[in-house]
This record gives C-alpha cells, structure tokens and sequence, in this order.
C-alpha cells in the first residue's frame, strides 16, 4: 500500500505539472553504512565506498564516472583529476571547490558545496554527491532510514518527455511571441453559497462578486488594473442592526472597489494601491502602495515558483517540470526511481500521444482525449504489465480500488495548424465523497472562457466564470510607481502587524 500511494502521489504530480533543488542533509551515518543508489540500483563499489566527511556525503570519483563511460586519469604532479567523455571534460584539482567544465568545446568554471579530496589509504579522490547535481544536472538526494545516497539522472526518467506528450504541451507551447506586450482584458463572475445545515454564521447566505481586470502583460512583468463589486444587498442580510452603522463605509465601498497592481516578474514583487486598504489602516496616506513578495513563500519551501513563472512565457520544457517535481525537498528515498518511473509510464498510457486520437483535414489536426474509468482501468492495466509491480495484481487491485472511489469524466479537443495551437476545449466532472466539481474551458492562443462549479456537500457551492482576451500592444507594462508614492511592506499593513486582508 505504501508504493501504492507513492505512485498516485508522483503520478498525480506530473499530470499536474503537464497542465503547471533538493536540499540535502547528511549525517548520522558511520562511513561503512553510507550507499549509494544510482538511477535505481545499488552502485557496488569495488574497493573505497562512500563517506560522511563533516556532515557531507562524500563519493568515489572514478567508480562512478566510468560507470557513465567516462575515462578518468590522475596527475600526481599537480593532484588533478579529469574524466572525458566523446564532448565533454571535467577537471578539478585535490582541495578547490572550482571545477573546470568543457562541453561541445565551451568551458566553464563551476563552483561546488565542498572540496574534493583523495584519500591517501585507497589513493580514490571523492567528491560531495552534490557535485553531480551542480556539474551533471543530476537529482541528488539522501534517504536517511536507508542511510543511501540518491543519484537520478532526469535524461534517463524524461528524456523523451516532449515527444511522448508533444501533443498535450501545446496547450503551453502556443507559438505566442513572449518578447511582446500584450493588453489584456478580462471579466469575472464569482458566488459563493453557504448551505443552511452548514455550521456556520453564514449559514444559508450566498455572496456575489463581479469584476473586470484590464492592462500590459509582458513575460511576467504586469501593469494591471482591477475593478470589482460586492453584493451589498446580501451582505447586509448577514449583519446584526448594531454593526450596520459601523459597517456602512465599508458596504458603501464594497461596490465599487478599484486596484491598481504592478509586478515585477524578475523578482516577483508585487505593489498593489486601493482605497480599500486605508478602511484597514486608517492613517495610511492616499499615496501608499502595499508591497509583497509573491515568490518568497514558495522559496521558503524549496520550491523554485520563478523558474515554473518563466515557463509560462517561454517554451516549456516537460523534462525541466518533472526534473523539478523530483527535486522538491523531502521527494526523494531509494524507491523514487521506481515509482517516478511507474508514474511516468502511467501518465503516458492516459495521457500521452497514443492516447489521442488525432484527424487530419487539410492543415489542421484535431485531437481528442476522453479520461473515465474505463480509460483510468485500461491504463492501470498496461502501466502494471510494462513496470511489472513487484506486488502484481493484487496492487493492481488497489488501484483500481482508488479509480473507482472517484467518479472523474474528462474530455479535452486540442487543434493545431502549422503545429502551433489553434483552439482547445475542455470539459470535466468529478465525484468523490460528497465533494462534486465541473469545468468547461474553451479558447484559443489570445482568448479564454472559464465555467466552473465546486460543490461541497452539506458545506459550500461556489460558481466561477471568467473570460480573457488579449491583444498585441507596442506599449510595454510600467513598473514605475508615481511620483512621490510612499511604499510600504503588506505584511505590516493595518494597527498590528500581519492585520492584512
């Protein structure tokens, strides 16, 4: 049961990475304890094996890199080591953290987390696993029950990612050309119901909130403004007669709120300016913009939310996306090669190219995809047999057991001219203990329209709509805050700090 929910776990995190850097700690591990698993199987090393060296996990050089068919020699004179390969060389020298690094005929230099060493016993010089995620792009982890170093080449998982979903990717891979600036337009409809039997002040009330948002996008950079309105009438119908007085500005307000955002996509600051914050701090001044980082949460967790940003204006890459699903902090242990590779084949057996079924007229091609159970049990079936589950069917079992605990109807149409994306359309329900969700989605490169429902029973119903429509525009997004605004930080917002809305 445990692969079980390890693989719905990856699965489920490369499907939704198709549709959106380990931080090792070593110790705790007497050197003869420490090993090393390399893309799936235990690496036999044949005379010095892996150490802990000040908390850092040290690995045999040569052993490992003739085992990628590299040539590896030593100079005494100047205690340097190289490994060559057909394009490429590595060379470093005993005690720095530069590493010389030429590939196809350019070189760089490289810094690495620590030293490396030889060991004047086995006369092998080590270096930190580390190194082979900064000079090989590998994923580097340590699964501390195991007490194993874990090394996982991403070419060996995705490599052939963009052409097992090359057709799915062109809802990413528009053919937009990001270097312009777009205007952008766009409508929202949102309410929000609460149900009588829910417990809850709101019990029984439902809240409408309609806006529209206009401005310049260009990559992530943004000059946006935002108009909205909240349904006064029924808010009142939720406030007690001695908190109407109180409340009055901020109903009166309410219905017609403005904001004006600025983001700076390179460091991912946002500034965002409306009257709505002065009801929140009060001696604020009208020229005060609020200022927050919208990218910090995510690095505090590990995760590089700038580098999946700049995926959205520029081609994606499919392999980088799962390379970056593994490489969270706290993802990887020895069976991660298995069940990310299990994943793999799954995601591919349902949603893969074959999966399609594809019709050509002329210059366009229409693709159609239809996930139920049917589909969910034919690729279940498939993935079991290729990846031969250790467990076999009676883990096949399981699975089919989870596919049938959720009722999930999905269709999506994907047309493309001259290999670009021409329209899609998307269509979904899915049912699982009491919770009922539907979305229909349909556009095109420059234009989207949104419906969608969450129901959850005996709690809440919410109802989304929201239409986009962009346009070519030779002006580009203004960053600049007026003269003479005074910024302050959003989290300090209000009379105590973190009183934010």
């Amino acid at each position: 049961m445990k692969k079980l929910l390890k693989l719905t776990i990856t699965t489920a995190i490369i499907l939704t990475m198709l549709f959106a850097s380990t931080i090792c700690a070593f110790g705790g591990a007497a050197a003869n304890e420490v090993k090393v698993q390399l893309n799936g199987e235990n690496f036999a090393f044949t005379n010095a094996g892996a150490k802990i060296v000040n908390g850092k996990a040290m690995v045999p050089f040569r052993q490992l890199f003739e085992a990628l068919d590299s040539t590896v020699t030593y100079d005494p004179a100047t205690k340097t080591v190289s490994a060559k390969t057909a394009d490429s060389e590595i060379v470093f020298a005993e005690g720095s953290t530069d590493v010389k690094v030429v590939q196809k005929g350019v070189e760089s230099i490289k810094t690495i987390d620590a030293a490396p060493f030889i060991d004047a016993a086995t006369r092998s010089a080590y270096v930190p696993a580390r190194f082979f995620a900064d000079i090989l792009g590998y994923c580097v982890g340590w699964d501390a029950e195991e007490k194993t170093v874990i090394l996982i080449d991403p070419d060996e998982l995705f490599g052939t990612a963009d052409e097992d979903f090359s057709i799915i990717m062109k809802l990413f891979n528009t053919g937009l050309d990001y270097e312009q600036a777009y205007k952008t337009r766009g409508s929202f409809d949102i309410n929000v119901f609460v149900y009588e039997t829910a417990e809850s002040s709101l019990s029984g009330k439902d809240v409408s909130i309609k806006g529209k948002l206009s401005g310049i996008q260009q990559k992530s950079d943004a000059d946006l403004t935002m108009s909205f309105s909240v349904d006064t009438e029924k808010l009142m119908d939720m406030i007690q007669p001695e908190e109407a007085y109180s409340m009055a500005p901020l109903l009166a307000l309410l219905k017609n709120i403005e904001m004006d955002m600025k983001m700076d996509g390179e460091s991912g600051t946002v500034y965002m300016h409306s009257d709505i914050f002065r009801l929140i701090d009060p001696e604020a001044a009208e020229d005060v913009w609020y200022k927050m980082n919208v990218y910090e949460p995510y690095e505090q967790m590990g995760i590089d939310i700038k580098a999946l940003s700049r995926l959205g204006y520029s081609k994606a890459d499919l392999s980088e996306l799962l390379t970056m699903a593994i490489s969270s902090p706290g993802v990887m242990d020895i069976s991660t090669y298995g069940d990310m590779k299990a994943a793999y084949a799954l995601a591919k057996n349902l949603i893969g190219d074959e999966a399609f079924r594809t019709k050509t007229a002329g210059n366009i091609k229409t693709h159609t995809l239809k996930i139920d159970k049917n589909a969910i049990y034919s690729a279940l079936i498939r993935t079991a047999i290729s990846e031969e589950f250790p467990d076999g069917f009676s883990e096949l079992g399981d699975l089919v057991g989870l596919a049938d605990l959720a009722n999930l109807t999905l269709n999506l149409t994907i047309t493309e001219k001259g290999n670009a994306l021409d329209t899609y359309r998307f269509n979904g329900n899915l049912s699982i203990e009491g919770i009922n969700c539907s979305i229909n989605t349909a556009g095109d490169k420059l234009n989207t329209d949104v419906q969608m429902t969450l129901d959850m029973k005996d709690v809440m119903k919410i109802d989304v709509k929201a239409k986009s429509h962009m346009t070519k525009s030779s002006k580009a997004p203004d960053l600049n805050l007026p003269s003479g605004a005074t910024v302050l930080d959003y989290a300090q917002m209000g009379p105590e700090a973190g009183g934010a809305i």
